[in-house]
């Protein structure tokens, strides 16, 4: 499955977002939507989405190097590729698994 990616920067939104087990979800965003976030020098660090799967819980994928393990990232801004692949594992996660390929979310 290829799902492009719908830039919105609502979904950077965390308060009124949290589930009784501080899950962020957003139910009123469609899966696959997604916005970069800045980190505290003014630079790109994560990229924020809603799951593909349909799950509605928002995952956070680091992109800036010198904060530890992070994705590369193309520097591509509306299309961007990141690899290595997304697996989303966390305990009652979903477990989605796939990449971010020129501007959508590619399901393995």
């Amino acid at each position: 499955m290829e799902l492009p990616i719908i830039w919105n920067e609502d979904v950077n939104t965390i308060k009124g977002h949290l589930d009784d087990e501080a899950r962020w979800k957003r139910p009123d965003l469609a899966p696959g939507t997604a916005a970069w976030c800045k980190g505290s020098e003014d630079d790109i660090a994560t990229l924020n989405f809603v799951c593909p799967c349909g799950c509605t819980e928002v995952g956070t994928v680091p992109v800036k190097p010198g904060y530890g393990a992070h994705w590369q990232w193309d520097g591509d801004l509306v299309a961007p590729t990141l690899t290595p692949s997304i697996l989303r594992c966390r305990p009652q996660s979903c477990g989605w698994h796939g990449f971010v390929t020129e501007g959508k979310f590619v399901t393995c």
